[in-house]
């Protein structure tokens, strides 16, 4: 019986080199993911995290592109070699709208208070 990754035409190198990358630390937020690693030579990592276009990544606070892993959908990240701390943050652009429309639903509830209180002093 096939595995669901060999059906899904997804290919694995022969062999992993599992000493390429080493996790030193890393820190997960609502948003914002932190990690600090080492390694020997760049690499392309995989963040188990779903990729969507609106991910920032920066390397030291430099700013790298952020790319899709196109067998698992996933953030797929080129880290140069060394010794270095990767901030990944979702910056949702409809944010700021939400804020707005709150805002907005407040004001109209206001207003509407407001004029059902003035008619009822009217009376």
């Amino acid at each position: 019986m096939a595995s669901r990754f060999q059906d899904s035409g997804v290919t694995f190198p022969e062999e992993l080199d599992a000493q390429r990358l080493n996790t030193i630390s890393w820190k997960f937020r609502t948003g914002e993911i932190v990690f600090r690693y080492a390694s020997e030579g760049s690499t392309a990592t995989l963040v188990s995290e779903n990729y969507y276009p609106h991910w920032k990544a920066y390397v030291d606070g430099k700013a790298i592109e952020v790319s899709k892993d196109e067998g698992f959908g996933l953030i797929e990240l080129d880290l140069p070699a060394g010794e270095h701390e990767v901030r990944l943050v979702f910056r949702d652009p409809y944010s700021p709208l939400r804020y707005l429309s709150m805002a907005s639903l407040i004001a109209v509830l206001g207003f509407l208070g407001f004029e059902r209180l003035r008619s009822k002093l009217k009376r």
